[in-house]
């Protein structure tokens, strides 16, 4: 099932599905060897893992918010993809409130720490077509969760803030007291595509930061916070983050 995208027919200008995707055909995990790791000689070892975050209420009667980090092997087939034998149970945050942006880097380091082991390469000492065994590599590509959750494990500020993908940023009303995007006279600096260096270096700085109030003041200037994602080096938090259109059409907020 993992080699299945190989075998896959889809017309020229269609995307169906991940596979046609830049990122899906473009990817390289170590930027020395830019030979695609992706490749089809390789997908029953090269795996793509999406990561996904959300919260629930586990009880009746009681405010209580526990949340779960899973990943979704990409390679696998659509259908197959998100049957509960397929998923990846990566954490579990107890609650019983949703940690805060920084908090939630006590979750992710762990999970880092295993993505940098499989970056390696992890050996498997047996398999079905590989009796003595195979080694397995596998790469954070994708995070598909709601606009909150992908903003908060990926270090970006609110989107009432600023907008994660261009450099704009939002204009406060002093009579609403409400920030909002409205007033297209700069429309020449909207929808330019930022610059994954100056997000890393903000996310540094705010690391390096020696108190909370620096802190605060690093995060109102560049609406970056550190998230422990930026570890991986080939991971790019503005590119990676998906859409959230399954909330815009539920709150019927797609327009």
């Amino acid at each position: 099932m993992l080699r299945h995208s190989s075998q896959r027919t889809v017309p020229e200008g269609i995307f169906s599905d991940i596979y046609e995707g830049n990122i899906w055909r473009t990817f390289c995990i170590d930027s020395s060897n830019p030979s695609p790791f992706f490749d089809e000689e390789m997908l029953d070892t090269h795996i793509g893992l999406a990561l996904n975050v959300d919260w629930f209420q586990p009880f009746e009667y009681t405010t209580h918010s526990t949340g779960a980090i899973y990943g979704v092997v990409c390679n696998l087939p659509r259908e197959c993809r998100f049957k509960p034998e397929n998923i990846l149970t990566l954490g579990v945050m107890p609650g019983p409130n949703e940690p805060k942006q920084g908090q939630i880097n006590n979750f992710l380091a762990p999970i880092v720490d295993q993505l940098e082991e499989f970056r390696q390469g992890v050996y498997l000492p047996a398999t079905y077509e590989y009796p003595k065994g195979r080694k397995i590599y596998l790469a954070l590509i994708l995070s598909a969760n709601d606009i909150p959750a992908a903003r908060k494990i990926c270090g970006h500020a609110g989107p009432g803030v600023k907008c994660h993908r261009c450099p704009k940023h939002a204009t406060y009303d002093p009579i609403t007291k409400r920030n909002h995007y409205g007033g297209f006279e700069d429309v020449e600096e909207w929808f330019q595509p930022a610059d994954i260096g100056s997000y890393r270096e903000a996310a540094t700085r705010w690391l390096d930061c020696q108190t909370q109030g620096e802190r605060e003041r690093q995060f109102l200037e560049t609406g970056v916070r550190w998230s422990e994602l930026y570890h991986l080096d080939y991971f790019n938090p503005v590119t990676f983050i998906v859409v959230d259109s399954m909330h815009c059409l539920f709150l019927s907020v797609g327009k």
